[in-house]
Parts: structure tokens; sequence; C-alpha cells
């Protein structure tokens, strides 16, 4: 164990630390860009052909991009009267497999001019082969026509950047505490380790479906009010309480309609297994029916049980897949049979 945020006696804080803290504050994924509430929260100003990202913070991947001074980005003005076209403004993070460096920049991906433009696919992979990307995100979505900026969309989140403490329901605890959660102004409500995106929310543990547009922060959440099981999940747990009533289900001690006079035969189904009780007299080395098993209740392949009696006369119960119980043996002795084979 180490401290890494304390006084050491030697500088010891990695990169690779602060970036596991940052990942740990924020989504884990490395497409979304945050900015973080502080200095113009690298705010978008749109004119003419220019972007301007204002001062500020952004984290993608856990990896921190800093905006000391405002950062233009001027696209390109070439295009047919007629049409027009859609670029993505990306941020990219990237290492350089030669040196190890790492580094972050921006980069418009153009898209194809036309009457009814549809926007470039988000690079995957970089043009050269010494490059590695680490994380590639989306800025902002920007329409140019007639030669400006026509629309955009800002596809960043803010996040907040602080912690506040909240009081909340537990439903394992049953009970209220405080704890601390990290705030997102836009599209995630937090809680501790749980975050809500589009129409998915993870609460204590569980993914629950929700409409975005009602959640917002502070408010309190109601499995089963405003928010509800999520499809999949609501067909996983029918799934296992299917699974879990097959294993369970205990049909109790039923009396077996005898075949001969005078046998005392149960049988009882807990699960997948089935157990026979019988109290029998073996009296003849003839195979003398007992009784028959119903459906369900069946092996699926012959079963028989042999043993010695007291008086060291020879015996054996069998039950086959038919349903019907047999016993066989000689002897004078009465004998407590319990016996139990698996379904399937």
């Amino acid at each position: 164990m180490e401290l890494v945020t304390g006084h050491g006696a030697s500088e010891h804080i990695t990169a690779a630390q602060v970036s596991r803290f940052i990942q740990g504050i924020t989504v884990m994924d490395d497409t979304t860009v945050y900015r973080l509430n502080v200095g113009d929260d690298c705010s978008l100003v749109v004119g003419g052909l220019d972007v301007l990202i204002n001062t500020g913070e952004m984290v993608l991947h856990g990896y921190h991009t800093t905006f000391e001074d405002a950062y233009q980005v001027t696209l390109d003005p070439t295009l047919n009267a007629a049409y027009s076209r859609i670029d993505k403004l990306c941020l990219i993070v990237s290492e350089d497999l030669t040196t190890g460096i790492q580094s972050a920049y921006i980069q418009v991906v153009q898209g194809t001019e036309s009457a009814n433009p549809s926007a470039p696919a988000t690079p995957s992979t970089p043009s050269s082969l010494t490059e590695m990307y680490l994380g590639v995100g989306v800025i902002a979505t920007v329409t140019v026509s007639d030669s400006i900026i026509a629309s955009y969309v800002d596809n960043t989140s803010l996040y907040a950047g602080s912690f506040v403490t909240k009081t909340e329901y537990d439903n394992d605890l049953a009970q209220t505490r405080q704890m601390i959660a990290p705030i997102e102004a836009t599209n995630v409500v937090s809680k501790v380790g749980g975050y809500v995106k589009d129409d998915r929310l993870i609460y204590n543990g569980v993914l629950y479906k929700v409409d975005a547009s009602t959640i917002s922060e502070g408010t309190t959440l109601v499995p089963g009010g405003n928010i509800s099981l999520s499809p999949d999940v609501e067909a996983q747990i029918s799934s296992l309480n299917s699974a879990l009533a097959n294993v369970t289900a205990d049909s109790g001690w039923i009396r077996l309609v005898p075949t001969s006079e005078g046998n005392q035969t149960q049988y009882r189904k807990i699960g997948k297994i089935v157990w026979v009780h019988a109290i029998l007299n073996f009296n003849t080395s003839e195979l003398t029916e007992i009784g028959t098993l119903p459906e369900g209740f069946r092996p699926s392949q012959d079963f028989r049980c042999a043993n010695y009696l007291p008086d060291a006369s020879q015996n054996s119960i069998s039950i086959y897949i038919s349903g019907v119980i047999v016993k066989q043996g000689t002897g004078t002795s009465w004998v407590n049979a319990l016996i139990c084979f698996p379904l399937g």
C-alpha cells in the first residue's frame, strides 16, 4: 500500500496513478469527453468557420487535458454552394510507440459534401504505425453550409469536478446513510458507484430502465416508481426464478398406490432429485412389483439397488424407466429402504 497524495521522501506520484483516480470519479469509457467545471468550462464559441474552445479542462478515458488558453479551430471553407457538409472535432489521446510519450490533440474529421450529408466516422485507428490511440472522443459535430457553420452540437458532457455529501436510502442496509458522490451536470445522475446514461441506470448494483428526462441531480430514486427494471434484467430474473423454482420445488411425500397389498411406500421430488421410501419384506426370489411412479418422478435409465439382510440373504430393489418398482430376494427380515436418484 502506498499513500499517493501525501508528502513522501521522494517524488512518487505517477501519471498512471492520476489517470486511474480520474477514471474512478468519471465514467470509465474511451469515447466520452468530459468538461470540468473550472475556468470557462471549455465552452464552445462558433462563428464563421471558426470553432473556439475556451479555457478549461477536459478528461477523456482518465487522461486530463488542459486548455490554459483558448484554442481555435478553423474549418475548410471549400464547399459546393448547393451542398452542405458535417465535420467532427475530435479529441485524441495517443502514445508514440517508439518513444512511449503520450500526447493529446484536436483532429478535424471532414465529412463529404452532399445535399443530404451524414456525419463521418469517428477515427478508430491512427494512420501512423508508430502511434496508438488511448482514447478518441467527439467534442462537437458541426454542419457547414454556404461556407459558414450553420449549426453545431456540443458532444461533451459537463462534469462538476467536485464531490457532495448526500443522504439516500440504502436498500441493502434498510436505512438512510450519508455518502460522498460525484456530481454530473448533464446526462449522468450519480450514486456511489452508479450512473444513469441515456435510459439505463445502475442503482445498488442493479440495471434499471429510466426516463432520463425525469431524473436530475438530487432526485429520489424509487425502484418500481420512477425507475423500473431493465427489460433484459427482468428476463434474466425470470429465467433465474424459474431455474430456482425447479431446484427448490418440493412435492412432499406422496403415498404410492401399491400393486401388492401391505407395502408402505412413498415417493418425493425435491428439485431434480427423487426419493423413494419403502418398508419391505423380501420373502420371494421372484420379481415382485411394488407399484409405479408417475410421470415426472421416473429415472432416465433403469436403476437398481442391492444389499444384504442381517440374516445373510441377498435382495434388490429396481426402478425402471417406466416407473415400475420391483423387489426381489429371500429372507425373513423387514427392510426400511430409502433410495434417491437424479432426474434427467
